[in-house]
Order: structure tokens, then C-alpha cells, then sequence
């Protein structure tokens, strides 16, 4: 009965999770495969250099400085507003700079990280297991669900916590942004050195899909208060699911194709080249696209558009204490093409680094996960505006696709 509950929540809810599982589940076999000599040693010594990575992550989002914001108010009254530190950009260029620093004076040998990947998933699925079951032992609703609805298992996996605090840290934001984030970046750092050290040079290829990557991650830190507001941060509780994406699918997953590359020796300049300008056409694009929506909430539509008045709908729903409130959603610029254009544009990004490389299932594991996700994002997101605004219907008349204008 307990199990039949949780299926069923699980795939009305999360129905991508299916995919996640079995993602989870490809890492944890294959991580043998991805560590060239086990040992003890190396075990110790990834293990140690990760322990200080998140520590140093933690020290950073402290002390280095950033303008304080709230984040959205929670539609269940028992969560707490979150409170976020705008301080990304630096602590990604500082991570960066650090992560250089030390392989040049061989504290951290980026050899070792790239022979023994595998060892570096598997202390991130520990480390997963280890935070959520903290998590669902210091929050006492746990034991009383446990006792009356028997749903420990949905617990731990969905998460009980918007956002959970741990001596004045936001666990799900650290998570997130500062460890994930940060993490994927470190890994990108260290292959194109291990390829560099290996040949004493890095192709074409390695340098597009190391180019496109990194200035992907600093959009993401440029761009961070905007993601606060994103359904993972304001409607995904602090679980299992959330917590092991974050972890270990984003450093593991999204970093596959620039693994490959250290020992791929292709030399094509000029489809790197075409590679290269899709790729930051697709980052400008994407950012744009952004902007247009932030720069239309931040003025409340008070704003030009492509040298013209923001189109605009107002949409009614009811707030947290049954009160009527009136939302708009633009209906101007790249807005008027999808309801999530910029969707079409992340994948074009995606695929375009991943391009770079030989043919292999393997290397294009990150843009054919990343198309399923954005794919369910894209309808659960209609979902919960349909669940939401009482005219939603209006929208869906006025701007008729999801994703690509024709198809879909």
C-alpha cells in the first residue's frame, strides 16, 4: 500500500524522475569503467580535495560580498521566504582562478580526477545519501508522517522542505548553485589540463566545447537571482531527487562530453569553428530572450520591446490568502514566437558543444537528457498555470505552441 502511494505521487508529480532513476542508475554501474586504478589512495585523496571544494564553496557564499534579496514567497505558509546572497559571478571567477592556481603548483593533479572519475560519482552518491537522510531526520514532520501515513519513502525522495537551514545556510541554494554549479565548471578545468598534460596541447574541439561551457556557467552565476525564481527553486522540495540532480547528475552527466575529448585527437577546425558561433549565437539568444521577460516584470511592462510597447495579457489568480491578484504575461518579442523559445535555444547551446565530439552514445548523453527534461518542464509548467490562472486558457489561445513554432 505504502509503495503503491509512492508510485503513484511519483509519477503524477515527477514523472521525469523516471529518467533521473534510470540516469542514477547508468552513473552507479558505469562509475567502475570510468576509474582507471582503483585504490585506496586515490580514494582518500579525491575524497579529501571534494571536502575542501565544498567548504570552500560555503566560505565564498559567506564572506565575499553581495547584496542581499528575498526570494519568492512560498505558496505554503509554513516555508520560509528565502533570503539569497547575489554574490555568484565572483565566486565562480574566484573558483576558477583558485582551481588553476592549484594544478599549477600540483596540489591538485588533474591526472588523477580524470584517470579516477569514477571514484569522484561514487563519493558524490554518498555524500547525496548521507545529506538526505540528515535531512529527513532533523525535520521532526518526518516521524509523525512516518507513524500515520507511512510515506517515509516519498519523504526522503520528494523532500519535506522548500528550503531547508542549517546554521543560517539555504542547503538547496548551496546545492544548487554554489556545489553543482561550481562543481561543473572545476571538472571542465580540470579535463582540458589533463588533455593539455597528456599531449601537450588542446584540440580544436576541447577548446570549442570548453569555451561554449564556461560561458554557459557564467550566465547562469550573471543571471542567478532570475534563476531563484525558477520552478526547481520555488516548487522542488529539498529531497533526494533534487539533492542527487544537483550532486552528481550535473558534474557526472553534463561534463561526459569533455571527458570523452581529453583523448579524442580530432583536429577539425572549421566545424569547431561553425560549432563555436552556433553555440555562442545560442547563449546570446537565450540571454536575451531572459532579459526581455526580466526587463518587462522589473518595469511592469512600462518598458519598449524590440523599439515597441510590450503586448500583454493580465491573467487572474488567487494569492496564499484567497485574495484576487493579477498577473501579465508578456506576449511581445521573442515571447510572441513560444510559450518557452528559450528552451529551443538551450538545447541548440547543448547540442552544439557536444558536436564537438566523436560519435558515441556516451557524449551525448547531457543534450538527449537535457531534451526529455525541458520537454516535461515545458508541460508541467503549462500544468501548473492552468491549475493557477483562471484564464489560462486565453494564453494558450493567443500563443499557441510550447516550444517550437509548428511542432510542438
Amino acid at each position: 500500500m505504502v509503495i503503491m502511494s509512492f508510485v503513484k505521487n511519483l509519477y503524477r508529480t515527477y514523472s521525469i524522475s523516471l529518467i533521473i532513476l534510470s540516469t542514477q542508475l547508468w552513473i552507479n554501474f558505469t562509475s567502475y569503467y570510468y576509474t582507471n586504478v582503483f585504490s585506496m589512495e586515490s580514494v582518500l585523496y579525491i575524497n579529501n580535495r571534494l571536502l575542501l571544494f565544498f567548504l570552500f564553496q560555503i566560505t565564498l557564499l559567506e564572506f565575499l560580498p553581495g547584496n542581499k534579496y528575498c526570494g519568492p514567497i512560498p505558496t505554503d505558509n509554513r516555508q520560509i521566504t528565502p533570503v539569497y546572497k547575489e554574490n555568484g559571478v565572483k565566486s565562480f571567477i574566484l573558483t576558477c582562478l583558485i582551481t588553476q592556481f592549484c594544478i599549477s603548483i600540483d596540489v591538485l593533479n588533474p591526472l588523477v580526477i580524470y584517470f579516477n572519475v569514477g571514484i569522484v560519482w561514487g563519493l558524490l552518491n554518498i555524500y547525496t545519501l548521507i545529506l538526505c537522510f540528515y535531512l529527513l531526520i532533523t525535520i521532526p514532520s518526518c516521524f509523525c508522517d512516518y507513524f500515520h501515513n507511512l510515506n517515509i519513502i516519498e519523504n526522503f525522495y520528494i523532500g519535506q522542505e522548500l528550503y531547508p537551514i542549517f546554521h543560517n545556510l539555504n542547503i538547496k541554494f548551496i546545492i544548487n548553485c554554489r556545489i553543482g554549479m561550481m562543481l561543473w565548471a572545476t571538472l571542465l578545468i580540470i579535463y582540458i589540463n589533463s588533455q593539455y598534460i597528456m599531449y601537450r596541447k588542446s584540440n580544436p574541439a576541447m577548446k570549442v566545447n570548453f569555451i561554449l561551457q564556461m560561458i554557459y556557467i557564467f550566465k547562469f552565476f550573471y543571471c542567478e537571482k532570475g534563476y531563484t525564481n525558477s520552478l526547481n527553486i520555488m516548487h522542488d522540495k529539498a529531497g533526494y531527487y533534487i539533492c542527487w540532480c544537483y550532486l552528481v547528475l550535473v558534474p557526472s552527466f553534463y561534463t561526459l562530453s569533455s571527458y570523452h575529448l581529453v583523448s579524442y585527437k580530432g583536429t577539425n577546425s572549421e566545424n569547431s569553428k561553425i560549432l563555436l558561433f552556433t553555440g555562442l549565437l545560442g547563449i546570446i539568444l537565450t540571454y536575451w530572450i531572459d532579459y526581455q521577460k526580466k526587463l518587462f516584470r522589473e518595469t511592469n511592462g512600462k518598458c519598449k520591446i524590440f523599439g515597441k510597447r510590450p503586448k500583454y495579457l493580465n491573467v487572474f489568480y488567487l494569492d496564499n490568502h484567497d485574495r484576487h491578484q493579477t498577473n501579465k504575461l508578456l506576449l511581445s518579442g521573442f515571447w510572441c514566437i513560444s510559450k518557452h523559445f528559450n528552451y529551443v535555444t538551450e538545447l541548440i547551446v547543448a547540442y552544439s558543444w557536444c558536436l564537438c565530439c566523436s560519435n558515441s552514445i556516451h557524449r551525448y548523453m547531457y543534450p538527449i537528457f537535457l531534451t526529455g527534461f525541458l520537454l516535461h518542464r515545458a508541460e508541467r509548467d503549462s500544468e501548473r498555470c492552468n491549475n493557477k490562472y483562471f484564464n489560462w486558457h486565453r494564453y494558450c489561445e493567443i500563443i499557441k505552441y510550447k516550444m517550437i513554432p509548428g511542432i510542438y
